[in-house]
């Protein structure tokens, strides 16, 4: 019997705070090394972020004048809903996320302000870019200590520390983190958490208040990212299968996905309210009726692709599903849990017409998926471990970790398309020559 190094919970913990503390201070850093256009939030985020600064200093949901004090570069080309606005087609759970942190940000610039520096206090300011992303941060880092703690419930500490910071530093996560935290992607790490936290740990499958925060965490998923909504069917299933086995009353099962279709739908009210502002409906597809093709999904593109697919440029993420396996093995309800997760996203973000997500880092779209991962991860982790595989497996992660890193300064540096498919020498020889590129670089540069 090979034993699992005796890491203990709160040094787990405690570490994994730590990393989220370095991803706050690469933040941070961000605010002596802004964007060419001067501003920290970029991409996307210039839209999420739009969405909190109108609805807080201007009290409406008018972007025109938040594009132009954030720099958009594509203004001009943005169009008008059909009542006349400037379109965001964006969800708004990111934002209201953000808001105890734009917040702290006014006040700190506020007292700034009053000791004689100049700060803008129009929320256009790069302090309060920072405070937001710092947000992020947060929501992402405590959504893995999250599914740290949810994966205690089934496997040693030391795997599944493992599988956290694999996961965390090895998959998109870290890139929407400190790369583009101003983006909803690393958000839903913490929404996904969340929910998986309630539904598996949380009372008694027939109480209603664990229906109560399911429709909560339900209701948020779809706020922060709308394809997180497809989630609903789980606890949805699960009511009807304990019905169908008698474990639960087919009326108290009724009354149960009543009540978390009620909570769901009324914590999503503030978007369809932003919805009937912008759009002039209550429901809508902001990015217009050809956005989803339902009918014809890109499953092999969207994992394979070297056009951002998940396994090519994440082969961590591969490596966890096969994970599926040995926690089938555990526990066989959990393995069918994330099975379906990863069957329900890997459709949707295969049916969207651009299914490569423009620029993406890789396969940024199963962000939020990662938690769910987290599970099986941490069963092949211990699998291998118990069969002394202990020096194969760290070096493989450690492996994983650094090639994603590498993939990241790689995409960062603008040395491979951001948009296009890369090629295999791209994604192999040279990303494993950038170290000495990048020395190259430097030595090159003059003082």
């Amino acid at each position: 019997m090979h034993h699992f190094i005796d890491l203990g919970d709160r040094r787990a913990v405690a570490w994994l705070w730590i990393a989220a503390g370095l991803c706050g201070i690469v933040v941070l850093a961000s605010l002596l090394l802004p964007r060419a256009d001067g501003q920290l939030i970029g991409s996307d985020g210039k839209f999420y972020y739009s969405i909190l600064r109108s609805a807080v200093f201007d009290r409406d949901f008018d972007f025109a004048n938040d594009y132009q004090l954030l720099q958009v570069d594509t203004i001009d080309s943005i169009g008008l809903t059909p009542i006349g606005k400037r379109t965001n087609p964006f969800a708004l759970g990111t934002s209201l996320l953000w808001l105890p942190f734009l917040l702290v940000g006014h006040l700190i610039a506020l007292a700034v302000n009053h000791l004689g520096c100049s700060v803008a206090l129009d929320g256009s300011s790069n302090l309060h870019q920072a405070m937001v992303c710092l947000g992020t941060v947060f929501y992402a880092g405590g959504g893995f200590i999250l599914s740290y703690r949810l994966a205690r419930k089934w496997f040693p500490a030391f795997a599944a520390f493992l599988a956290v910071i694999s996961l965390w530093f090895a998959s998109p996560a870290v890139y929407y983190m400190v790369g583009q935290p101003s983006m909803s992607h690393a958000v839903s790490i913490g929404s996904n958490a969340l929910f998986l936290f309630i539904w598996l740990s949380q009372d008694h499958p027939g109480s209603m208040r664990r229906t109560l925060l399911l429709g909560l965490t339900v209701g948020l998923l779809a706020l922060v990212r709308w394809q997180d909504a497809i989630l609903l069917v789980l606890p949805l299933s699960e009511f009807v299968h304990r019905a169908a086995i008698h474990e639960l009353p087919w009326h108290k099962a009724f009354i149960h996905s009543a009540l978390l279709l009620a909570v769901a739908l009324a914590i999503f009210t503030p978007q369809m309210l932003m919805w009937n502002s912008v759009y002039g409906a209550a429901l809508t597809m902001p990015q217009g009726s050809s956005f989803m093709q339902w009918s014809s999904p890109r499953f092999f593109s969207v994992l394979f692709s070297t056009r951002h697919g998940l396994f090519s440029w994440h082969p961590v993420v591969f490596i966890a599903v096969l994970g599926i396996a040995p926690l089938a093995k555990r526990n066989q309800r959990l393995a069918m849990l994330v099975a379906v997760m990863f069957l329900l996203q890997l459709y949707i973000n295969s049916a969207v017409e651009r299914w490569w997500a423009d620029e993406s880092f890789g396969g940024r779209r199963f962000t939020g998926l990662m938690p769910a991962l987290v599970l099986p991860l941490s069963a092949l982790i211990e699998w291998l471990w118990r069969r002394g595989r202990q020096r194969i497996l760290i070096t493989a992660l450690l492996f994983l970790i650094f090639w994603n890193g590498l993939s990241f300064a790689q995409y960062r540096l603008g040395w491979v398309s951001r948009r296009d498919a890369l090629s295999w020498r791209e994604m192999t020889i040279d990303r494993l020559c950038l170290p000495g590129k990048i020395l190259q670089e430097r030595r090159l540069t003059p003082n």
